[in-house]
């Protein structure tokens, strides 16, 4: 059947699933729900859109139940580089800075403060090297760091994604994995047919 045919159909609820060639748009997306391509055949499932809503308490359990390996691994080399840049810091301008105290608790929770402030972009200011060696090794922290708290970020929101895809794919109770799931729905595909 011809595309437009086909959408229609999917919105009046004629044809449960359409497969097809078809480009992902904002219009697109507003009107149907994308399934994954299979096997990157550039075929695409769409189903009709449904409303769905999360409750709060399977969001948290995502965000605090689940772990991402990626996301522990960044915090956790985060982690080791803020204890090195504190440590570092405190030793380049604990003489110097009025800002980094001499005794060692109270410095290196200063440097370490100076380090999640810097690597969380948020740069207050109370707390700043004021050394040539501080402001360069400063420099390579704001990298380094950026670089992990990038990871941890990505790595977050992919399996936000990842588990919202499936949690949208489960409320359409819609699996398809083999071309035989799809015998019991109502299918549309263009003509001329793949098949």
């Amino acid at each position: 059947m011809p595309l437009n045919a086909m959408l229609q159909k999917l919105e009046t609820g004629e044809v449960d699933v359409g497969l097809c060639g078809i480009h992902v748009t904002a219009e697109h997306q507003a009107r149907f729900a994308f399934l994954p391509p299979h096997l990157h055949s550039g075929v695409t499932a769409l189903v009709r859109k449904k409303e769905a809503s999360v409750p709060l308490g399977t969001i948290l359990k995502l965000v605090l139940g689940t772990r991402d390996q990626f996301a522990v691994f960044a915090l956790q080399i985060l982690l080791v580089f803020a204890v090195l840049y504190a440590h570092a810091i405190w030793q380049l301008e604990k003489k110097v800075n009025s800002g980094i105290s001499e005794r060692y608790a109270d410095g290196l929770w200063d440097s370490m403060w100076l380090a999640m402030v810097t690597s969380a972009t948020v740069g207050y200011g109370d707390k700043t090297p004021v050394t040539y060696f501080g402001k360069l090794l400063t420099l390579a922290w704001m990298t380094i760091s950026m670089y992990f708290v990038g990871l941890f970020v990505a790595s977050i929101t992919t399996s936000l994604f990842n588990t919202r895809n499936t949690l949208s794919l489960e409320s359409n109770t819609l699996r398809i994995s083999t071309a035989s799931d799809l015998s019991p729905l109502r299918v549309g595909s263009l003509s001329p047919s793949l098949s």
